[in-house]
């Protein structure tokens, strides 16, 4: 309850020994609350008034007429009621009392003063009621067979309590039961052998148990993205308030403080921990799966609340910050331990990942390839800072340390698939306007190159130490007649060659060109690759000039660059040269056109009027220069990668718009959207690409071949979505790539997708099909596949089912492999308002729980 602050001792010595057993019980109550020891605060309030019944009252002074008290029954209401609103408070504060019967210590005053059904606030000494008893004050409810509340210093006593709140910030409700609850403040509760859930049942499916706990409110005031602990008046540390406004932006926790904490399922204790100090909302555990699988062995994969565990840790939990201990046990390979800290201030953020683990197993790789692990010790740390800076700077550091070159693709899969490159780097940009400068520097602190892309691509790492960067983009030259964007780029930098063979990673000899058994670093000195120190300077320079002929916009450009090494880079090709320059010419043409039809409606494909609106275009393009990037090593793609030749390219982007919603409620949407786009290449052109595209924003960039480009995407209806694209090589006269899908919400917790694709590079046509559906209010079902068509086998299935209860997602799943030759069967426990993040099929791959 929220009526004041702080404790105030009463005198209970000389109440009634006589009268009704009510006020016995009251003063049994009363006297407990007074002898609870502490010490006296600030009773500072607002005028506030009490409301009684008007009815079956009695009221008698005690013995030396130093205090009276008044008996009620009948099923009664008392209000208190604050007449002033308190200082950054949006209104007056008020408590609903309910019960069967109550008895009040008032003031020495007449039985006239109570029977007005109006008493002033500072009249009133406490009040017992019994019975039914309820109180609230639209934030906290409290429940139970009796109640001692004393007004003046909001302490209460209530056995076989119950406390009701809900967490806006959280969004779950809050039950504390307790054998007896003691209100301490208007901020701070506490009880003895307690239970702590969401859940309203009298027996919740999860819950936190607890010899003892304190309850404490904490408000946070948020500004601008930061956040401050609030005061004992609720403001914000060091804030002045005139106490006219409430103060915006307050977010409301609840911390607990429970000693002998107990995880409980049901009435059984599954976990037991000295004390537990966190967010009220949050149990410990976040996570709990129980499988088998054909890598691992049995499992057991947990994850915790660090903050909730440790109470010297707790203190770092700002609002913005979350830290999950990762345990794992595994019969094939042994245990694991990891962290997951994700952290936010003021002007950073930033995040901490470990992984640790004692392996004695046989990795199966994404290859399809098995290597066998001899009792080793494996992991990985990535640690990643964001801070904003005075004057528009912006500064990122970053850490990646894995301790073998397979362990990513062996245990977090995803990530060597998707994530950005791992590297040691700092970086520093300054930004404004249309300018920025750049400083960067970096360090392979692997032997190793985790990413996927990287590997299959230039298969090294490259270090720069480091490399300064001046950009400026579109400066309006003569009036705005010209664009003209430049950059310079001053790079000391070297490759680092990895130190494994391909047979270490899983791979072979195909694509790469050397000796599966040969470390990759001596494979590629060989081939003419150096780890020297190399300075390279490089600057880019483009001009525009777009003018426009009717409706037609035409925009001419040239682009210049020039690259210089210290090094002519001879062991790597007799034809690298110490200065290299790019030339190229182009323009770009567009136009559009639309036209609209009111007059279509059609209810099948929900249609109700029309727009069309066409945009065809044509970009002519010519490169040249007097080296070609297969002549230099590549430090970056978009330096040593790019190609020359002439393309023409012809495009026409197609998008149908109409409305759908019906009466007060349309909105427009695209319904239909239809590009195509066909390229030609000149015979000088080079490279030659098995997937050509065709990059208009930079066309140095593109993988050139003579080629037509489709895509279509249909929200046929609300329900119902395809999707699809195409790519042909007019060279090959076969199709490159190719995939079409759909998605549909069948209505009453059904839905199914399915989607075709073909990759000619592999003579690949796979089929991937799925469906979700809600069985009952408490039951849902998942499950995919993915079908290789031309070797008639399945390459991936999958079946979840979940049973959703109050407070916990219960889901059974089996998983399937066919590259890993791996079999997964887990049992997946998730509580729900953890603020956990799910494994994703923790067999599978862990890293889908980051990131």
């Amino acid at each position: 309850m929220n009526q004041g602050s702080g404790w105030h001792r009463t005198g209970n010595a000389n109440r009634a020994s006589n009268g009704s057993p009510a006020a016995h019980a009251a003063n049994r109550w009363s006297a407990r609350v007074a002898g609870r020891g502490q010490d006296p605060g600030s009773t500072s309030r607002p005028r506030a008034v009490i409301l009684l019944p008007i009815g079956n009252v009695q009221y008698q002074l005690t013995d030396n007429e130093a205090e009276g008290y008044a008996t009620l029954s009948g099923n009664l209401v008392v209000q208190y009621l604050e007449l002033d609103r308190r200082a950054g408070e949006a209104e007056p504060r008020q408590l609903t009392l309910r019960a069967d019967r109550a008895v009040i210590f008032t003031d020495p005053i007449s039985e006239t003063d109570v029977r007005t059904g109006q008493l002033k606030a500072d009249q009133v000494r406490g009040i017992y009621l019994e019975g039914n008893v309820s109180a609230s004050d639209g934030n906290y409810t409290l429940r139970g067979p009796q109640m001692y509340y004393e007004f003046h210093t909001n302490r209460a006593i209530v056995p076989e309590a119950v406390l009701y709140t809900y967490s806006r910030d959280a969004r779950v409700p809050l039950y504390l039961r307790a054998s007896e609850l003691r209100q301490v403040n208007d901020r701070s509760w506490e009880g003895d052998d307690i239970r702590l859930s969401t859940s309203e049942f009298f027996t919740p499916t999860i819950s936190l148990g607890a010899s003892h706990v304190r309850i404490d409110r904490v408000d946070r005031v948020v500004r601008d993205g930061s956040s401050a602990a609030a005061g004992a008046d609720g403001t914000e540390s060091g804030q002045v308030t005139d106490g006219t406004e409430p103060l915006p932006n307050v977010r409301t926790r609840h911390y607990a403080h429970a000693e002998n904490a107990t995880i409980r399922l049901g009435d059984l204790p599954v976990f037991w921990w000295p004390g537990y100090d966190g967010p009220a909302e949050n149990l410990p555990l976040k996570q709990l799966e129980v499988g088998a699988n054909s890598r691992d062995g049995m499992r057991i994969a947990t994850r915790w609340d660090l903050f909730s565990l440790s109470r010297g840790l707790s203190k770092f939990d700002n609002g913005r910050t979350s830290a999950d201990l990762i345990l794992q046990y595994m019969s094939d390979r042994g245990p694991a331990v990891g962290l997951d800290l994700n952290y936010g201030f003021d002007e950073g953020r930033g995040s901490l990942f470990g992984y640790l683990m004692q392996d004695d197993g046989t990795d199966r790789l994404s290859s399809g390839r098995e290597i066998e692990v001899d009792d080793e010790t494996r992991g990985m740390i990535d640690f990643w800072h964001r801070q904003d800076l005075p004057d528009d700077w912006t500064v990122i550091l970053e850490a990646s340390y894995l301790s073998d070159p397979a362990f990513l693709d062996s245990r977090f899969e995803e990530w060597a698939e998707t994530r950005r490159e791992y590297q040691s780097r700092i970086y520093a940009r300054q930004q404004r306007d249309n300018w920025a400068l750049e400083l960067f520097a970096n360090y392979d602190l692997n032997d190793s190159v985790p990413n996927e892309d990287y590997l299959l691509s230039r298969g090294y790492n490259v270090e720069k130490l480091p490399e300064i960067g001046y950009y400026r983009l579109a400066d309006s030259l003569f009036g705005g007649k010209v664009s003209y964007s430049s950059e310079y780029r001053l790079s000391r930098m070297r490759l680092s060659l990895p130190r494994h063979t391909l047979g270490q990673i899983g791979q072979s000899s195909f694509g790469f060109g050397y000796d599966p058994d040969e470390e990759l670093a001596t494979a590629m000195y060989n081939a003419g690759f150096r780890e020297t120190m190399v300075n390279r300077f490089h600057t880019r320079h483009e001009m525009a000039f777009p003018f426009s002929l009717g409706a037609i916009k035409i925009n001419p450009f040239i682009m210049g660059r020039l690259t210089s090494y210290d090094d002519n880079l001879e062991e790597y090709s007799d034809s690298a040269e110490e200065l290299w320059w790019f030339g190229a010419a182009g323009v770009r043409a567009s136009v559009q056109f639309w036209n609209v039809n009111n007059n279509i409606d059609n209810r099948f494909f929900d249609v109700h009027r029309m727009r069309h609106i066409m945009e065809p275009s044509v970009t002519l393009w010519s490169g040249s220069s007097d080296a070609s990037g297969e002549d230099f090593p590549i430090y970056d793609a978009d330096i040593e990668g790019v190609t020359t030749g002439s393309v023409v390219s012809f495009a026409l982007r197609n998008t149908w718009q109409t409305q759908r919603g019906g009466p007060g409620r349309w909105r427009s949407v695209d319904m239909l959207r239809l590009d195509g786009e066909v390229v030609f290449h000149g015979s000088e052109t080079q490279g030659q690409y098995d997937i050509p595209r065709f990059f208009d924003f930079r066309p140095e960039y593109s993988r050139f071949g003579d080629h037509a480009r489709g895509e279509l995407a249909w929200l046929v209806s609300d329900s119902l979505a395809i999707a699809g694209h195409v790519i042909y090589d007019m060279n090959e006269s076969a199709i490159a790539r190719s995939s079409v899908g759909y998605r549909i919400d069948h209505g009453r917790g059904l839905f199914t997708y399915a989607d075709l694709r073909y990759f000619d590079a592999n003579d690949d046509t796979l089929l991937g099909a799925g469906l979700g559906y809600r069985l009952t209010s408490r039951y849902r079902f998942q499950g995919s596949t993915t079908f290789d068509l031309n070797q008639s086998d399945a390459r991936s299935i999958s079946a979840s089912l979940t049973r959703s209860e109050q407070q916990i997602d219960l889901t059974v799943g089996f998983w399937y492999d066919q590259f890993r030759e791996e079999t997964s069967v887990i049992l997946y426990l998730s509580p729900k308002g953890t603020g956990g993040r799910s494994y994703g099929g923790v067999f599978r791959d862990e890293g889908q729980a980051r990131r």
